[in-house]
């Protein structure tokens, strides 16, 4: 929320996390989706490829939108960016008994959606846009949730979007935000997961929050691009290793 709201280039701060969001669907899929952890064989055919032509509808709806509203009716090389985002979440790709692109998306798909709703919101509150382009916006952020919300990561009952509209609408109230976060860590971790530890962990980021002093960090080109790649890369390497534990160090090498 912090960086959306100082970022100088909002499009590119979107494109950005859309690219990482690509990047990382194949390593989360490797390391955390649940039929990859499951011992080899007892897992159907080996090699698949599906792709559900439901999801050309959003995506066309997403490319549309973003098109009109984003890029003001302009071309851009984005635009292939947000089409193979959009279309992604309805691909099931199966490799030599590994699944590399599940029905599970990653949290940065979560992530991009909050903040494309946030966009959405902010257009609506200028009050500059026609009746039509009104009803367009939020047709266009209702079928997004329905259409990913649910399988992004974090997505059950919109968690994670309703933690970042929170903390969106709390921005200005530091307290409050921590305060969410706590009571958002206990309704879903314990709630819902029935996870103790996961949910008494959520006091760190709250704290952490109270004592950000508003400032910007180390601005340093180097630094940004590490931060927007260490989770792929991270997931990649959780990735590897679950491979090699379920197949063997030379599935790598001869897949």
């Amino acid at each position: 929320i912090n960086g959306w709201q100082h970022t100088r280039d909002k499009k590119k701060y979107l494109k950005n996390l859309l690219l990482c969001a690509i990047a990382s669907q194949i390593p989360f899929s490797l390391a955390f989706y649940a039929p990859n952890l499951q011992p080899i064989g007892m897992l159907g055919d080996a090699f698949r490829f599906i792709f559900a032509p439901i999801y050309l509808l959003p995506a066309a709806v997403m490319l549309l939108t973003y098109w009109y509203f984003m890029l003001e009716k302009k071309a851009d090389r984005s635009l292939i960016l947000v089409g193979i985002v959009s279309l992604l979440p309805g691909v099931f790709w199966k490799f030599a008994e590994m699944t590399l692109i599940g029905d599970k998306l990653n949290v940065l798909y979560t992530l991009a959606l909050g903040l494309i709703l946030i966009s959405i919101l902010e257009k609506l509150r200028e009050c500059r846009l026609l009746w039509w382009e009104n009803l367009w916006l939020i047709a266009a952020g209702a079928l997004a949730i329905y259409a990913y919300g649910v399988n992004a990561d974090y997505g059950v009952s919109f968690m994670g979007l309703t933690l970042i509209f929170a903390l969106y609408l709390l921005r200005n109230q530091r307290l409050l935000q921590s305060g969410f976060i706590v009571l958002w860590g206990y309704f879903y971790h314990y709630m819902i997961l029935g996870n103790g530890p996961y949910a008494s962990a959520m006091f760190i980021p709250a704290i952490l929050l109270l004592l950000y002093n508003n400032q910007p960090g180390w601005n340093n080109q180097t630094a940004k691009r590490l931060f927007y790649w260490f989770y792929p890369a991270h997931l990649l390497l959780i990735g590897l290793c679950n491979v090699i534990l379920r197949h063997g160090l030379f599935y790598l090498f001869i897949a």
